[in-house]
């Protein structure tokens, strides 16, 4: 320990905090080790980013998901960071849209998960981050690849805004609880990339608009006999219960196959198929002697016959 010596303290504390000011870590008793906030083991299941423009939301939720199971501040901050226009991942700007305490927190180790977490081409944009800025920050490495693949420009905007508007027609009662979900997920996306929203009376319109012709007559009624104004979640709810109902109604429901697995545990099939008219007996009576009432072919006849005598 150049620079510091014992006999100039007279006190433990003072040698503590002379040797933590030289820049040296003092283990205290009692104290714990940290390991990494953002340990490997919570990003296991994600799969890595190789630079796929229609795999990146889907990559950034997971993301966000893992984040926030860590630290729910931290899976808000991210959002909230890519939902921003930041042309420039700077560490100037970075300062002006976060706090320093998160950065000084999860930075470093964020920008190694991220590293883990990506391949191909955008492997090199998160290392541009370290060349060109030199500095290991990941919540810049997010915002260069969020500029990359997910960048808000007027021909993004314009095709969100036709997914969300012009949905395709359902045929079929089966495939209306999907056609609704994925359309809703459409319109989430527009609001969360483009900040742009669709209002109550324009989603009930494009909801009945994509919908078979029976579903479009249920819509219709609804309101009519009370008065009361219809609201798009009321039409959406009844909807999709119809759709399940009918769903519910038409799925084939499995045979009865008790019979026919209990008879592999049966030392006789005449224990199962004993059947016939009454008094009639189709098989030999255990442990007797005696034959059939019938023999093989008065069954079949009586079996095949039509009633002729």
């Amino acid at each position: 320990m150049a620079g510091i010596r014992l006999a100039d303290f007279n006190t433990l504390d003072e040698l503590i905090r002379a040797m933590e000011y030289s820049g040296y870590s003092v283990k205290k008793d009692g104290e714990k080790f940290k390991g990494p906030v953002l340990n490997e083991r919570h990003f296991r299941r994600m799969e890595k980013f190789d630079g796929d423009v229609g795999k990146f939301r889907s990559w950034i939720f997971d993301l966000e998901v893992a984040l926030g199971s860590i630290d729910s501040e931290l899976g808000k901050v991210v959002k909230a960071l890519l939902r921003e226009n930041i042309p420039d991942p700077s560490e100037a700007n970075m300062d002006q849209n976060l706090d320093q305490e998160t950065q000084d927190k999860y930075s470093t180790e964020l920008y190694g998960v991220i590293c883990g977490l990506t391949s191909g081409e955008a492997k090199k944009i998160v290392r541009s981050i370290s060349e060109k800025h030199n500095m290991q920050c990941g919540f810049s490495a997010l915002v260069a690849l969020n500029n990359r693949f997910d960048a808000r420009t007027p021909g993004n905007l314009l095709t969100a805004v036709m997914a969300a508007m012009s949905p395709p027609a359902v045929k079929q009662t089966a495939g209306i609880p999907k056609a609704i979900l994925d359309w809703e997920e459409k319109l989430n996306a527009l609001g969360n990339i483009h900040n742009e929203t669709i209002s109550e009376n324009i989603k009930m319109g494009i909801l009945i608009s994509m919908l078979p012709k029976e579903y479009q007559d249920l819509c219709f009624g609804i309101g009519g006999v009370s008065g009361a104004k219809p609201v798009y979640s009321d039409i959406r709810d009844k909807v999709v219960n119809m759709a399940n109902h009918k769903i519910t109604l038409c799925t084939p429901t499995p045979m009865d196959l008790d019979a026919l697995t209990h008879a592999k545990e049966a030392h006789e099939w005449g224990d199962i198929w004993n059947y016939g008219p009454p008094g009639m007996n189709w098989e030999e009576p255990h442990g007797s002697g005696t034959v059939n009432q019938y023999n093989q072919y008065e069954i079949d006849s009586m079996v095949n016959g039509k009633g002729g005598g």
